[in-house]
């Protein structure tokens, strides 16, 4: 993503993620218009990473979805752990929490590969990336605060080139389909 799509999206994302704020969950089965706020805001967080820095207001959109995503995820556990009748569990400290990303990171870079090594030739079976993709966005989101931790920066070096490589397929797939749909509509 460049810098330009960057800040024309960004505003998008976050009326949409404080629209998402104001609305009350009244039902279990609406939960993915939550998750799909915070996945869309992995997605720009993860794209827009190697761009901060370079525009204030970059900078500020970043860290204003970055607060969303905190506050809808949170949204999401209070009404999970209200159906169960359970507590909140509060966030653990940051050590914790780099420790746990170190030893999930093998397997979202198995992951990763397990999907490129997937025979994909239309877009119907895109989400066999794109799932993955997804997973990987949220990954890179979460631990971009902690990137200073060197081992963790080794692995999440790793976890990038496989959405870079994702992304590739992606958008191969998806041009090539774009192409032959051309074609055929001639």
């Amino acid at each position: 993503m460049d810098l330009a799509k960057a800040l024309r999206e960004g505003p998008t994302f976050v009326r949409n993620a404080e629209d998402s704020l104001q609305r009350n969950i009244t039902n279990p089965d609406l939960l993915y218009l939550w998750d799909n706020q915070v996945a869309v805001i992995d997605s720009y967080l993860a794209d827009t990473e190697n761009l901060n820095g370079e525009a204030d207001e970059l900078t500020e959109l970043r860290g204003r979805l970055r607060e969303l995503k905190k506050q809808l995820e949170r949204k999401v556990m209070e009404f999970e752990a209200q159906q169960e009748g359970e507590e909140v569990p509060e966030e653990p400290p940051a050590e914790e929490l780099v420790e746990d990303f170190k030893a999930v990171a093998g397997d979202i870079v198995a992951m990763g590969d397990e999907a490129l090594g997937q025979k994909i030739k239309d877009v119907s079976q895109l989400a066999t990336l794109e799932d993955p993709r997804d997973l990987i966005n949220g990954f890179l989101a979460d631990t971009e605060p902690y990137k200073g931790d060197k081992e963790l920066a080794q692995v999440r070096d790793e976890v990038r080139a496989r959405k870079e490589q994702l992304d590739a397929r992606i958008r191969s797939i998806t041009e090539e389909w774009r192409q032959k749909d051309l074609a055929e509509s001639r």
